[in-house]
């Protein structure tokens, strides 16, 4: 298990918050290039974790519970955006990453609220 915080982005158009992660801790992890990963949320919490599944999974599941690994060559790279992404961490800086094989959990932890607290 790895743990590191990470800066929250935004989209390019500047409006929504952006989850980026990429690179060696991934492929660490067991995630590279093409692979297919569950989105379970806890918005109570404010968590996000995200587990590898096989692509037959996802026949039985709505296209917003899962995504893709995207990336070149050996940088896989994970991006998520969208509403639950900004209404769970859209007021803060930060997250908590915490890496698994396997899976990866991203929540508030310690993480720095932005503007006026």
């Amino acid at each position: 298990m790895e743990q590191f915080v990470t800066k929250l982005g935004k989209t390019r158009a500047g409006d929504r918050t952006r989850i980026w992660i990429e690179g060696k801790r991934l492929t660490e992890h067991g995630f590279k290039v093409g692979d297919l990963f569950a989105k379970h949320w806890n918005e109570k919490h404010r968590e996000l974790v995200l587990s590898k599944i096989h692509p037959r999974t996802t026949e039985m599941m709505k296209r917003e519970t899962y995504g893709k690994v995207s990336g070149k060559g050996e940088k896989p790279i994970i991006d998520i955006t969208g509403a639950k992404v900004q209404a769970a961490f859209g007021l803060y800086e930060n997250v908590v990453v915490t890496y698994n094989v396997g899976s990866i959990r991203i929540e508030l932890g310690t993480a720095i609220k932005v503007g006026r607290v």
